[in-house]
């Protein structure tokens, strides 16, 4: 299975493309989410496995959650959210809620 970032926010790199292309899927908890198409959730992270960047600085976030977007078992995308507040079982379910849209709005990107 191949990536393609299509978008990014807050991160460090000049393109979603240079963002994927500066950390490599091999082995990571990405290519993890991809082959297991299970949800990560990571609370209270160390600052090395990732850091919020922007214009106004950078943090170690409160959460990760990488979320693998399915539509009839197929992957359709993966979606890798850092917070700078704890994540609340609302905000997963919120995400399981609009799984089905974003799929379907990636489906009919896709087929132009």
């Amino acid at each position: 299975q191949s990536l393609q970032a299509v978008a990014h926010y807050a991160g460090d790199a000049a393109s979603p493309t240079e963002s994927l292309v500066r950390i490599s899927s091999q082995g990571s908890l990405v290519d993890r989410c991809i082959h297991n198409r299970e949800i990560i959730r990571i609370d209270n992270p160390d600052g090395t496995l990732l850091r919020i960047r922007s214009g106004l600085g950078d943090l170690v976030p409160a959460a990760i959650l990488i979320y693998p977007v399915q539509k009839l078992e197929q992957l359709k995308a993966v979606i890798e959210i850092a917070t700078t507040s704890m994540l609340l079982d609302e905000h997963v379910e919120l995400l399981e809620n609009l799984e089905p849209v974003v799929a379907i709005s990636l489906e009919a990107k896709a087929k132009g």
